[in-house]
Formats: structure tokens, C-alpha cells, sequence
């Protein structure tokens, strides 16, 4: 089974430009959701090696996928449109991006956290 990437965010246009990051810059297979609930069922269904969530959604929070994907040992990236004041998530995110994402310094760091588990499927640039 291939892992994948779990995009989770509420705002459409955001969770597009996301994918089609790592859809130009990576060889990487994602999914891509709305919402928390929605997350937290696909990460009982599906093996994800990494999980991008924005924090402030509908509903449940990005705080609830943070700490479930963390409990099951994936590594998470939070994006956020609000002065983080995360305590929890900066200790135990791999990464946290204040909106506008830099999409620089956001392709280096997923190009990290893959070289760290020597995944494959970075496409060199």
C-alpha cells in the first residue's frame, strides 16, 4: 500500500494550491479533505506518512488532527491563518506555516521531512 500525503483544509482554493504544489513539485499521492471529521476517518482507513492541516476549521478544529495523527506516530505540518499561540502544536508539529503560506520555505520543509523518511518519490528540482 502506498502512503499517502492527508491535505485536511476548509477553504477549497487553499487546499487546491496545497495539491497542486505537491502535485508539480513531488511524486507523491495525496488526498485531500475539508474538515476534521473527515480526516480522522480517513486516518483509520488509510496509511499517511505526513498530514498538512490548516487549525481553525467548522466544527472540530485542526487541534483534534494534530494530536490523533501525532498518537499515530505521523508527522504533521499545521498552516494557519492566526498568530500561532499553539502551544502543543509547536512542540509536536514538524511544522507550522502562518497563511500566506511561503511556498518556498513549505516545499523545503516537506522535501525535508521526506529526505528524514527516506521516501522516494521527491522529485529532484
Amino acid at each position: 500500500m502506498c502512503k499517502k500525503v492527508l491535505i485536511v483544509e476548509d477553504f477549497d482554493e487553499q487546499r487546491f494550491l496545497i495539491e497542486r504544489m505537491i502535485n508539480k513539485k513531488f511524486n507523491l499521492e495525496y488526498m485531500g479533505v475539508a474538515s476534521a471529521d473527515e480526516a480522522l476517518a480517513l486516518l483509520d482507513t488509510f496509511e499517511f506518512y505526513c498530514v498538512i492541516t490548516d487549525i481553525s476549521m467548522p466544527f472540530k478544529s485542526g487541534h483534534h488532527v494534530v494530536r490523533y495523527a501525532i498518537k499515530k506516530g505521523i508527522p504533521v505540518i499545521v498552516t494557519t491563518g492566526y498568530e500561532p499561540n499553539m502551544s502543543y502544536v509547536d512542540k509536536k508539529a514538524f511544522a507550522c506555516f502562518l497563511k500566506p503560506i511561503n511556498w518556498d520555505n513549505f516545499e523545503a520543509t516537506l522535501r525535508e521531512l521526506c529526505k528524514m523518511q527516506d521516501l522516494k518519490e521527491v522529485k529532484t528540482a
